[in-house]
Order: structure tokens, then sequence, then C-alpha cells
């Protein structure tokens, strides 16, 4: 895949939430393996990671702000600056899991959730582009505009169908929703409202090794960043 702002955007928006990721997460522990038709059967797996941005370049017309979650963007640019493309795994909940089959196989599939409390949310003022263009931009020096911190809730949702390819990879076909919301003090100490969401489907190929990688066919469903209040 090419190194370009729309692939690294989609990358972006796709970036760790689910099942996979608490699969791959250093340290995790073997997943359980539920034999086929156990759908009674919830998995928690904690440690799930990822840090998501919203704004509306990728499927909207664009906006004003750029709103980062799961991660500051200090810890963006700690990341980003020295490649242009890599982004910041912050751990923030316990995944959940409802397969039904075995995790990973060929033929099963699952349903996953993950929900977490109080991870740092900041919205940035912005109107030069993508949030991509804007993490450049800060990396090239500029001096960025926080328009509100602090914390929120981000969540996310999917379904995972596995497969095999021609090349014999274990392949995801995975839907995927994820957000975050947030009530915000705003930096001249207003209260500001902030709701971000993301409809995606994409492939994960070898889900939960270190040769994991993520396909798409195109953007996202919908992007959306709504900031009101202020």
């Amino acid at each position: 895949m090419a190194r370009t702002v729309l692939v690294r955007a989609l990358l972006s928006v796709a970036a760790a939430i689910g099942l996979t990721a608490a699969l791959a997460a250093p340290g995790a522990s073997a997943p359980p393996h539920p034999t086929p038709g156990d759908d009674q059967r919830v998995i928690s797996m904690p440690n799930a990671y990822g840090s998501k941005f919203y704004d509306n370049a990728v499927t909207g017309p664009g906006g004003d702000y750029v709103a980062f979650a799961g991660a500051a963007l200090a810890d963006y640019i700690a990341v980003y600056c020295p490649d242009r493309m890599s982004e910041p795994d912050t751990v923030f909940g316990t995944l959940r899991v409802k397969p039904d089959g075995p995790l990973l196989a060929p033929g099963s599939k699952d349903r996953f959730w993950v929900s977490a409390t109080r991870v740092p949310v900041e919205v940035y003022e912005y109107d030069g582009g993508d949030a991509y263009v804007f993490l450049d931009a800060v990396c090239d020096g500029l001096e960025p505009t926080l328009y509100a911190a602090g914390a929120g809730v981000l969540w996310g949702r999917g379904t995972n169908e596995y497969s095999t390819n021609g090349a014999g990879e274990t392949v995801a076909a995975r839907l995927e929703e994820n957000g975050v919301r947030a009530s915000l003090p705003g930096v001249d100490g207003s209260s500001v409202q902030v709701r971000g969401y993301a409809d995606l489907e994409y492939r994960v190929v070898n889900p939960g090794t270190p040769a994991q990688r993520v396909e798409f066919d195109g953007p996202p469903l919908a992007v959306s960043l709504d900031v009101w209040g202020g």
C-alpha cells in the first residue's frame, strides 16, 4: 500500500480497537478456543489498546477541528514525527468477544465490543486539512491551537468473519463502528461537547500475528466529528 494521505487516514480510522489488536498485544496470553456452536460464552480480554482521531476530511466536507481520543497529541507526535506513519498504542479497556466457533478459525465468526471511560480527549482548531496534514504541520513546527481537553468515553463494536485467501492466509472480514463522546472544558472556561464516529468495512490478514496487515477496498462508510458549545 502506498504511503498516501488517504491510506494513512484509512489506517487511522481502523486502528486497533478490534479483536486482533487485543490478540496481538505484547505479552498477551493465548486466546481460548471455544467449540463451534458455543454461542453463550463471552470472552474478556483485558488491556485492549488503541487510539483514534476524528475529522471530516475522509468522507465529509472538512471542518475546523481535529479530535484525538485514547491518546493525547503529545503521545501521537512522539511516535509519529520520526517516520510520519506510526501511531500510539494506549491500553484503555477490556475487549469482550462472543465467538461462534474457534477464534480465528476459517468458517467461524464473532462479535466484539469495548468501551472505556476517562480516556484522554483533545480537540484542536485546524482548517488546513485532515488530521494527518495537521500532524505533519505540527511535526514541521506548527504551534497547535488547543480548543478543549479533558476525558471522555471511547467505544467500539463490530463483527469478524474468518476465511482463508488464495495464499493460505487467515483473513478476518470486519465490520466496525467506533466513536468518542465527551464534555470537555474549553480553554476559555466554557463547556465543549464532542462526538466523533466512524463506520467502516475492511479486512485483517493474518490477524493476531506479527504479520498482521489491514486491507481496504475504499474509504470508510462514514466518518464524522461534531464539536459544539464553547
